[in-house]
């Protein structure tokens, strides 16, 4: 994972692994699906990379988007798919 300067295009940081992931920011966080289907928290942060949790959601690969709606999120690959409440 890297973080960009989108104005300069200078280069912030870069760290962390998530293969093929997707990501979606969300309340100044990015939540990751990784390509093999952990999820992680990262807090959107320029200066540095703070992944604040992790576990496995889905079995097997995955190149699919995590979605928000609801105060649920939702992720899925080709056999199954995952819905966790997040709204406090």
């Amino acid at each position: 994972m890297t973080c960009v300067d989108a104005s300069t295009g200078e280069r912030k940081w870069k760290d962390g692994r998530y293969g093929y992931g997707q990501l979606v920011l969300a309340g100044g966080h990015l939540v990751i699906l990784s390509g093999d289907g952990v999820l992680a928290l990262v807090k959107a942060n320029p200066e540095r990379r703070e992944e604040l949790a992790r576990f496995p959601a889905l079995k097997g690969k995955t190149w699919n988007h995590p979605a928000i709606a609801g105060g649920k999120l939702f992720v899925r690959n080709i056999a199954e798919m995952a819905c966790f409440e997040i709204a406090r």
